[in-house]
């Protein structure tokens, strides 16, 4: 097999791949390094840039059960056939252990790719960034919220300030968290159930929000399209916007 034939996983790539995992099990990894996913109800479309570039085509059916496969070796490295791949150590010996993985073609798995994105961001043309979310105000959030249980994310700018309120649906007077980001001249307000944003890869995000009400979160390494909700469900159901998917 020649060294293109051969792929061994980054840590940080495995790190991605976790958190792609939160939003679809299955995934399609192109040649390159650029990866991109979609959920199931298409409310969520993301794309991240990769620490490492992939020689081929890996079509990834359950990401979980890749997980086990690499756990098995301490350095594992996956080999190319034509009809299969073979995972086994880099420095593996006679009576070793192999694994082999079926080669999947993509369309047994929903995926997305480049003309998703671009589908996506023609709904942010001449928008321009409503607020910055630091991580560690992404992090709060997001573990505020597993503790606590809730359920919703509403962000509001009023015109003077920037506040991002966390809840329970159907709660209007139970249990809610609030955290003050900055202030703003604009004036919108979104819902979002809070699982859409909990597997954001960690960074500090740049927010635009379009007139279809579709979410912009972007950073240096990854950028989300996100479906909001009509209302935030603190206080009222949560529904998707207008049912618009990307």
């Amino acid at each position: 097999m020649s060294d293109l034939q051969k792929v061994t996983f980054d840590p940080e790539t495995i790190s991605i791949l976790k958190r792609f995992d939160q939003i679809n099990h299955s995934i399609v990894i192109p040649p390159g390094d650029t990866l991109w996913t979609i959920d199931d109800t298409k409310m969520i479309l993301a794309r991240v840039k990769m620490p490492q570039t992939f020689p081929c085509q890996l079509v990834i059916y359950e990401l979980q059960r890749l997980f086990a496969a690499l756990d098995q070796f301490e350095r594992p490295v996956l080999i190319f056939g034509k009809r299969r791949v073979m995972i086994t150590d880099e420095k593996a010996k006679p009576g070793d252990l192999i694994l082999y993985y079926p080669i999947y073609t993509p369309d047994l798995v929903r995926h997305a790719t480049l003309e998703n994105e671009q589908k996506a961001d023609v709904l942010f043309k001449d928008i321009e960034p409503a607020i910055i979310l630091p991580w560690a105000v992404l992090e709060r959030i997001t573990s505020v919220g597993h503790a606590m249980t809730f359920s919703d994310l509403l962000m509001i700018g009023d015109g003077r300030d920037v506040t991002l309120q966390i809840g329970h649906r159907n709660q209007k007077d139970g249990p809610a968290a609030q955290f003050t980001l900055g202030e703003t001249s604009t004036k919108w307000k979104l819902g979002f159930p809070l699982g859409r944003i909990a597997h954001l890869q960690p960074a500090s995000y740049t927010i635009r929000i379009s007139p279809a009400e579709t979410v912009k979160f972007e950073s240096d390494q990854a950028v989300y399209w996100i479906t909001a909700a009509v209302e935030t469900g603190i206080g009222g159901p949560v529904e998707s916007a207008r049912g618009d998917k990307l």
